[in-house]
């Protein structure tokens, strides 16, 4: 485990060797959560960032207090919905499978006050490798959203 600072975030980095295989995983994981703010009816622009540029091989988006706590499982080139909370079902979009700029962006629409919360977003990147060797970079984003009330036109309007 390594712990440092880049840019004024905190930084933990892992990294993993999954069982015996030939597989690496670097895994990023940032403690400084990213504040989003909107109002009820509007759609919440979700950047989740990725490990350098590469092949989105699974976005995971979960929320904290929610059960079942998936927001969004990308897997296998996919949207798997049977893992999908049906709070979401409908209301989430993928935008980019190739991270080019180091993100992946989601989009959760006709925000309500119920979607206030904790975030955790895990995107999971494919590294191009000089070797034989499969490598994997996974970072996670935390993305605390909070929802207002939406404001009435003025009377008369």
């Amino acid at each position: 485990v390594i712990v440092g600072q880049y840019k004024n975030i905190n930084i933990t980095c892992k990294i993993l060797k999954l069982c015996s295989s030939s597989l690496f995983v670097l895994q990023i994981l940032s403690a400084d959560p990213v504040k989003i703010t909107v109002k009820s009816g509007q759609d919440a622009n979700l950047t989740c960032r990725a490990a350098g540029n590469g092949k989105v091989s699974v976005v995971r988006l979960t929320r904290d207090n929610l059960k079942p706590n998936c927001v969004l499982l990308y897997r296998n080139d996919q949207i798997d919905e049977e893992q999908q909370n049906t709070q979401y079902l409908g209301r989430t979009k993928l935008h980019n499978f190739i991270s080019t700029d180091g993100k992946v962006n989601l989009t959760l629409n006709s925000v309500t006050e119920e979607d206030n919360g904790v975030y955790e977003c895990r995107v999971r990147t494919e590294i191009k490798s000089n070797t034989r060797r499969k490598r994997a970079a996974l970072e996670s984003t935390f993305i605390n959203l909070r929802v207002g009330a939406a404001q009435s036109d003025p009377p008369g309007e």
